[in-house]
């Protein structure tokens, strides 16, 4: 076993003020049928996560995320635990709706020795960026999240906004990372198209379609001449499928390879996204995080995934240089990349197919002789 388990990201808490119809997160437990129940039980202890950093520095640790849920509900948690992560070396970096980021807090990371910060940013104003998510205090909200943005900035923390791409804010997906770049002063604007919950209904109001989905690509490909290395798709973006992409190293995704995911119930994930794959718990009793790390065969499997080997990667021109998550994207019967829009289009087509086919047998059976 080489490879080295580098990341860590911790959810530490599934609560969360913030009530954005794009998460993932929530969207996930609800597929599972999971209540919400917001118990000292869903929230991951100091102790808990002390465990596990000290487990997993001898396998390599060099970075933790916190995140949640909100993080920040649980600030001195995330104070210690900040605290302790720098302490034993390794870097730490925070992800926040910004509104609770308010200048002591700020300060009081900062003693910590808070790396980097990750703020959700929805859109480029109070309207577009309230138009997915619903913030407690509404505008007043905005605003505490635009002080925290130029006060870690005044800290010196490294921060980043992060934005996802749904239908809708695609429309002003290009102003929304300008407002980032040129007005807040990031040190990078980095984005991800909306991942899919699994409910139908939910994924066909905010999930990109194929065409829609090549038109963000485009549009990066524009910013990026403008803005450079300060603006980042994150994983599985497929911006390479594009004719105006200029060959250069693309961003591999990590999970399952070099990351894990732990969730607030202590579930391991082998990505820090979906809850399906979970691979143990840092709760259980024999937890032991070497044994997982280097002997668990749903890891293995994802190791083992060294190119896109199915239809219809094997025929891509762009197969060397895909880098998905592999842990997330591949279907469970082991197909293509599900977020790539090329695979898309394939699926879409075959299933239209198969409909025609059925439709004709179906004509075939009712009008023989």
């Amino acid at each position: 076993m080489k490879e080295k388990l580098t990341d860590i990201v911790f959810a530490i808490t599934e609560i969360c003020p913030s009530h954005c119809l794009y998460c993932f997160y929530e969207k996930n437990i609800k597929c599972l049928g999971k209540e919400r129940a917001f118990s000292i039980k869903n929230i991951l202890t100091v102790k808990e996560i002390k465990n596990v950093i000290d487990q997993a520095i001898p396998l390599g640790l060099k970075r933790i995320q916190i995140s949640g849920g909100e993080a920040l509900l649980q600030k001195k948690a995330v104070l210690e635990i900040i605290s302790y992560s720098s302490k034993k070396g390794t870097q730490s970096s925070l992800f926040t709706n910004g509104y609770l980021a308010n200048k002591e807090t700020i300060i009081q990371l900062k003693k910590a020795r808070l790396n980097i910060v990750r703020i959700s940013l929805g859109g480029y104003d109070y309207e577009t960026h309230s138009m997915e998510r619903k913030d407690p205090r509404g505008e007043k909200d905005w605003e505490s999240i635009i002080r925290a943005f130029h006060n870690f900035k005044k800290e010196g923390i490294i921060i980043k906004s992060f934005t996802p791409i749904t239908k809708r804010s695609l429309s002003y997906f290009a102003k929304t990372i300008k407002f980032a770049i040129e007005e807040l002063d990031v040190d990078e604007a980095m984005f991800h198209k909306y991942i899919p919950s699994g409910i139908k209904e939910q994924d066909k109001l905010y999930d990109l379609t194929p065409e829609e989905h090549y038109r963000a690509i485009d549009i990066f490909l524009d910013l990026k001449k403008k803005y450079s290395s300060k603006i980042r798709p994150n994983h599985s973006f497929f911006h390479y499928l594009s004719s105006e992409w200029k060959e250069e190293q693309t961003y591999p995704a990590l999970c399952g390879i070099n990351r894990l995911g732990i969730f607030h119930d202590g579930s391991i994930g082998t990505c820090s996204c979906p809850l399906d794959r979970i691979i143990g718990n840092i709760r259980n009793k024999d937890f032991n995080l070497e044994k997982i790390w280097k002997t668990d065969p749903k890891l293995i499997e994802i190791r083992n995934m060294k190119s896109q080997e199915y239809v219809p990667c094997t025929s891509c021109k762009y197969k060397d240089d895909c880098k998905p998550c592999r842990s997330f994207n591949l279907g469970k019967d082991k197909q293509a990349s599900l977020a790539c829009p090329a695979v898309r289009k394939y699926n879409l087509l075959r299933e239209t197919l198969k409909e025609d086919e059925a439709i004709k047998k179906s004509l075939r059976h009712n009008f023989k002789d």
